[in-house]
């Protein structure tokens, strides 16, 4: 099998005075916002030079926080962006077309501003904002705060819709399903809850009403994704008295061992995974669709990515071999073990993402250990939406704990590939094309699609400190990693790198 290359790129150039990086996001239009420990949000237009390379050029300064900025995230319909920071405040900003001014009393950074952005509303919660989450229809929006809550706002009126503390510690990382049903949270209690809103939450008039994401003013021209859309996608308008009526429908915090792979004092051993990752089929009771998971997947031949101080390489790592069956003491009853990684995991944020079509959650900060007698190893669960009770899939081989997942807003064609050549996950399989989603741990970052069980790639040693928060491009080439370092990475695919755009 031949592998494309694909090129990662660091960007030294003074994204935020080398004060640590946060959060980033990218518009339709690919411009991209930053956040940092400076107060600030810096918007920034990314593009190619002649060579291929990635460059940025700074478009505007944004700065009436008062303290570190600590979530940047675009509206989906392009017109809105929303920060948060250690202010306490949620910041919705509108891009103006008039000439940019000099904000009094704000610093000179010898840069002027070529943008002109104002502050369209401001929502003040009660704690420290770590995390928002659009609705799929931009009317709402959701944050996580250090007061071990969540607030869902209206954006017309500014309004607070409702507000949930049923988590006893930070809630760190949030994500509204793109269906418009369920909402879900990350918190340092180590649960993630998952909640539902009651009636028909997608409904506002009786009937299940569709809206298009709209085009916005920055930059968008007809054509291709390049010129400045996403694809063109149906979205729910989410109810507001669905909102209003919000329940807790799961709380995720521990999982019982697999205690069926124990037989006759002895315990089948997990595989001696590499460092490039792979996949855990949990029990059939999570998933009906699995059948047979007492055994974990044979992985086949994948592709690294490693960064050296002069150059970028790929190189192809050999996954294979078992250990022997080792005897152990076989507990006499049942037990479980926490879902996820308690606070001490050296990161402020816990970013869960939904798959563009909303069949899937992926939770960052996961701990997966398959009996009570093999330590617990980092790892990102995968839930199927029919069972969002139970993970059907672990995402292991994390040297680190995973802390931020994003999905690329495209569908792929399948690949065909000869029936016993690529191991793929069987419920995936029922999906007529691939989705392709990054899960970035402290220090690496691994790139999965939803057909196979391993992941495509892996990226890593790319910056000194730890790693923040991704985001993907419009066109799902181009992926961007922030650090604490103050610098941000760009990963760029060639065209069909990833696969072929799927058509329904």
């Amino acid at each position: 099998r031949q592998y494309r290359r694909m090129k990662v790129e660091t960007l030294l150039i003074s994204w935020h005075d080398k004060q640590p990086i946060f959060s980033l996001d990218f518009h339709h239009s690919k411009r991209l916002a930053t956040a940092s420990a400076d107060n600030c949000i810096h918007i920034w237009q990314v593009a190619k030079n002649e060579d291929g390379a990635c460059q940025a050029t700074f478009l505007s300064r944004l700065a009436r926080h008062v303290k570190s900025v600590n979530v940047v995230r675009f509206s989906p319909d392009g017109l809105l962006l929303a920060s948060g920071g250690d202010d306490g405040c949620v910041l919705l900003w509108k891009l103006s077309d008039a000439a940019p001014v000099a904000e009094f009393g704000a610093e000179d950074t010898g840069v002027p501003n070529v943008e002109a952005w104002n502050v369209f509303r401001m929502l003040r919660g009660f704690g420290d904002v770590y995390d928002l989450a659009w609705s799929p229809c931009s009317s709402f929006i959701m944050s996580a705060s250090t007061d071990n809550s969540f607030i869902v706002w209206e954006v017309a009126t500014g309004s607070m819709l409702c507000k949930q503390d049923d988590h006893k510690h930070y809630v760190q990382g949030v994500a509204w399903d793109p269906q418009g049903q369920f909402l879900v949270t990350q918190s340092a209690d180590r649960t993630s809850r998952i909640y539902l809103m009651e009636g028909d939450a997608t409904n506002s008039k009786g009937s299940k009403s569709k809206n298009r994401r709209s085009s916005t003013n920055m930059g968008s021209t007809a054509g291709s994704p390049e010129a400045g859309q996403r694809p063109i996608m149906d979205v729910p308008a989410v109810n507001k008295r669905g909102l209003a009526s919000l329940r807790c429908k799961y709380s995720l915090a521990s999982r019982p061992y697999d205690l069926s792979t124990q037989r006759k004092g002895k315990v089948k051993q997990p595989k001696q995974h590499t460092s490039l990752g792979s996949a855990e089929l949990l029990p059939s009771g999570s998933q009906p669709q699995l059948g047979e998971t007492d055994s974990t997947l044979k992985l086949s031949p994948s592709t690294a990515i490693t960064q050296s101080p002069t150059k970028t390489k790929v190189s192809t790592a050999q996954l294979s071999g078992t250990a022997p069956p080792t005897p152990v003491k076989v507990p006499t009853e049942a037990k479980t073990h926490k879902l996820f990684l308690d606070e001490t995991i050296g990161s402020f944020f816990r970013r869960p993402a939904w798959t563009p079509d909303g069949s899937m959650l992926i939770l960052a900060m996961g701990q997966f250990a398959p009996n009570p007698n093999t330590p617990a190893e980092p790892c990102a669960y995968v839930f199927h939406r029919s069972n969002l009770k139970k993970p059907m899939l672990a995402l292991t081989g994390f040297e680190k704990p995973a802390i931020s997942v994003r999905s690329s807003p495209f569908r792929y064609k399948l690949i065909n590939h000869p029936p016993t050549q690529i191991p793929v996950v069987p419920t995936f399989n029922q999906l007529p094309y691939r989705m392709v989603f990054a899960v970035a741990t402290l220090d690496s970052v691994f790139i999965y699609d939803t057909q196979h069980a391993y992941p495509l790639c892996k990226i890593s040693g790319i910056h000194c400190t730890s790693l923040t928060d991704m985001a993907w491009s419009n066109d799902g080439r181009l992926l961007s990693v922030s650090s604490t370092d103050g610098f941000c990475t760009f990963i760029t695919f060639d065209e069909h790198e990833l696969g072929v755009a799927y058509v329904s």
